[in-house]
């Protein structure tokens, strides 16, 4: 008997197991592929205008909308506020990535694009174009932007980021006071004798104690008034060949006159510490009357918070030596701003639905989803153009603009799609904004640009010893010169130390990245 039970517990074990293999457990196995077939996981840092009204971007009404008409279901990571560079390193060394990750690939990965497809952190897109037909047709219309989304191998890296080249690639700029001038009876100033003639009358006619509030970032707006570059903006290109501002005259007389200024108190005699708050603050209160920033959170939020009848704002030109003088050196953007792209990794499961939900908004219907929302609610055809409706630019509930175009849209900030510059047009609405996106047009400085990318694998280790040595010198020695802790009499030695540091090898390095780019 107890011999039949042992024969009739093997026979159930192996008929068991024969079940499993056969596919007795087929249904179980169906049931699980099909709950995640349709999902993704997308890592990318949530915007500050999202953040203020909600914790995950999954929750606004674009991500939704977005979702439920491809049929896939997107789980999004963000990193906390302020870790994103720690988070996003930890996630690339890890081996489980999201399915997709948001990044700027250009700036801020060593060895960019090129370097994550060959450490086999992201993957190459050539092989699943079929997946990405409006992605791949734009490109092969438009050059610039095709060269910034590919390696020099010839890889795609992911989907870019591509601004708009009407409007949208300079954002921000010089503010000035406007009605200041006006009650001064002078112009917006466009050369450097004249800022100079300006902030002194502010200081002696308006009791700007501050005239310029700005930190050492925004002292680089100054610097195309001396044919140079200051070293927030160092390296550039003319006629294909790699220059920097270091090595030039002109950088000299940018500093000797900073110098100058500061010594006056022209400028913010705190600009090596100072925050937004406090520049905020400056330009509110009228201990300053010009300063750096954007149209929209610096002349919108100042125009929206002042209490000064008549107070008023407006960008003014980026200065220039001398009537006629070129504008080679302003704040403009590449088209593909550092290299930002929602590439694919190489741990999501399912690519071609990765690329079928990223490709979607290269196409005519996800164009105007992205870049305006969903129509009859965030905006309405008028005469053939996307307007915003009144829940954006009139909102019921107090939000602020931008925090509504934060939840029905990405064209306010970085993300899979082609910023259209429509939105820009609309985000100005205030006479004050449009007359500086008129001022902040000209388009000259776009060819002096370098472009967001990174050198050669081989050259990647020496290339970020040079770069990160000289840089911060350099800025050190910005600082001290404008303040007069360092002497003008040693800017020779300066300029001696820096070619001492490497300043022709790190050129050659960065020459030979350039060349490779346009040989693209």
């Amino acid at each position: 008997m107890k011999s039949k039970k042992l024969i009739c517990s093997v026979l159930s074990l192996m008929l068991a197991i024969i079940c499993v293999l056969s596919g007795c457990n087929a249904n179980k196995k169906e049931e699980t592929s099909s709950s995640t077939e349709n999902k993704l996981s997308y890592w990318c840092i949530l915007n500050s205008a999202v953040s203020q009204t909600m914790s995950n971007f999954g929750e606004t009404p674009l991500a939704k909308e977005w979702s439920k008409r491809l049929g896939v279901e997107i789980t999004y990571i963000h990193p906390p506020l302020g870790q994103e560079t720690e988070k996003f390193n930890l996630l690339v060394a890890s081996n489980n990535m999201p399915d997709i990750i948001g990044w700027k690939w250009g700036d801020n990965y060593t060895g960019g694009p090129s370097k994550a497809i060959q450490e086999k952190r992201i993957i190459a897109l050539n092989d699943y174009k079929e997946h990405a037909p409006n992605f791949f047709n734009y490109l092969a219309a438009h050059g610039e932007a095709d060269k910034l989304s590919k390696t020099d191998e010839g890889d795609y890296f992911g989907f870019t980021f591509i601004k708009d080249d009407k409007i949208s690639l300079t954002s921000d700029g010089p503010l000035i006071r406007k009605d200041w001038l006006d009650d001064l009876g002078l112009e917006v100033p466009e050369t450097i004798d004249e800022w100079e003639n300006v902030l002194r009358a502010f200081k002696e006619e308006k009791g700007a104690t501050a005239p310029v509030s700005t930190d050492t970032y925004g002292l680089a707006m100054f610097s195309n008034g001396f044919n140079t570059t200051s070293p927030l903006n160092g390296y550039y290109q003319e006629g294909g060949t790699v220059k920097t501002g270091f090595y030039e005259e002109g950088f000299k007389n940018y500093v000797t006159r900073l110098n100058k200024w500061y010594a006056e108190g022209l400028i913010d005699q705190d600009f090596t510490t100072l925050d937004m708050i406090t520049i905020n603050s400056n330009i509110l209160s009228g201990v300053s009357g010009a300063t750096y920033n954007s149209i929209g959170g610096g002349i919108g939020r100042y125009m929206a918070a002042a209490t000064e009848p008549g107070y008023s704002l407006v960008g003014a030109p980026y200065p220039i030596g001398k009537d006629g003088d070129e504008r080679k050196f302003t704040t403009i953007s590449a088209i593909v701003p550092g290299g930002y792209a929602a590439a694919i990794t190489t741990s999501c499961k399912n690519i071609p639905l990765a690329m079928k939900f990223l490709d979607y908004s290269y196409g005519e219907e996800g164009h105007m989803l992205l870049n305006f929302g969903i129509e009859g609610e965030s905006y309405e055809m008028k005469d053939g153009y996307p307007t915003y409706t009144e829940l954006v630019t009139n909102n019921s509930e107090g939000l602020a603009f931008a925090e509504v175009l934060g939840k029905y849209t990405l064209s306010s900030f970085s993300g899979p799609i082609i910023q259209d510059y429509r939105y820009m047009e609309q985000y100005a609405l205030l006479p004050e904004q449009k007359q500086t996106l008129e001022i902040w047009s000209d388009r000259t400085a776009l060819k002096y640009v370098y472009p967001p990318i990174s050198p050669k694998a081989e050259d990647m280790s020496e290339y970020s010893r040079l770069k990160t040595d000289i840089d911060s010198y350099a800025k050190e020695m910005f600082s001290k010169f404008v303040v007069g802790v360092e002497p003008l009499e040693n800017y020779d030695e300066f300029v001696a130390t820096v070619k001492a540091k490497g300043m022709d090898r790190l050129l050659a390095i960065m020459q030979k990245a350039l060349d490779a780019y346009n040989a693209r």
